[in-house]
């Protein structure tokens, strides 16, 4: 039995962000762009207005944000869970004002140089010595633009700490992190595992914050686990 699966994208990207991960699990998703609103919990009720009855949820970085949300909204709509690249933690004081410093950034040089200028934080330097990768990034936060940034920004700074939610997880779950994360590294991800009973852990060679573009074989080959896992629960329901 096939069940639908949902892919949210992460800040500064668009649904593209999923594309070679997808191709490469041989899979087809819905892939929202996500609303350009300054709460996350508006964000999260906007993806479940437009998504199937029950799916499985897959979600990179802000994208993973989204999907606690989601988790703490509708949890039975959930069948199963995907996090690549994030975090159950709220932003503390310094991450707040960081947000605020890189939306200033942005809206002096625009989308183009600001996503340019972090690039090389957010990718492995294998992926950064890519002008392909570059390009890819540079053009998906053009397309996101500097409202909806800003706005995310807020909503990502205004976010719950989900860890206290994750006990009550019970679908499948895998949580994948590059190995040279520095955003959220893989620490947060084995804590989002510790916390959450049954989840999968894995850590991704060659990748840094941008896993589904980095190692789009390996991200793809635990999503399929993932969904295999989910359709054999559905089998025998």
């Amino acid at each position: 039995m096939s069940v639908p699966l949902v892919c949210l994208p992460g800040l500064l990207c668009t649904p593209a962000v999923w594309d070679d991960t997808l191709a490469a699990a041989g899979l087809s998703a819905h892939v929202p762009m996500l609303t350009a609103s300054d709460r996350m919990e508006r964000v999260a009720e906007d993806v479940l207005r437009g998504s199937p009855g029950r799916f499985v949820l897959a979600g990179h970085s802000m994208g993973g944000y989204v999907a606690f949300e989601i988790m703490r909204l509708a949890p039975e709509r959930v069948a199963g869970l995907f996090l690549s690249s994030t975090s159950a933690r709220a932003d503390d004081e310094g991450q707040r004002a960081r947000r605020g410093e890189a939306v200033e950034k942005a809206r002096a040089v625009g989308m183009s140089e600001f996503a340019a200028s972090i690039a090389r934080f957010l990718l492995h330097p294998q992926s950064a010595e890519s002008p392909i990768v570059r390009e890819r990034m540079v053009k998906m936060a053009e397309a996101v633009g500097f409202e909806t940034f800003a706005r995310h920004q807020q909503a990502i700074a205004g976010r719950s700490d989900h860890r206290g939610l994750l006990a009550s997880v019970k679908c499948p779950t895998t949580v994948i992190v590059g190995a040279s994360d520095r955003i959220t590294p893989p620490a947060q991800a084995e804590e989002i595992v510790s916390l959450l009973p049954g989840a999968e852990l894995g850590v991704i060679a060659g990748a840094a914050h941008m896993t589904l573009i980095e190692n789009p074989l390996s991200s793809a080959l635990a999503l399929s686990e993932l969904l295999q896992t989910v359709g054999r629960e559905a089998a025998h329901a």
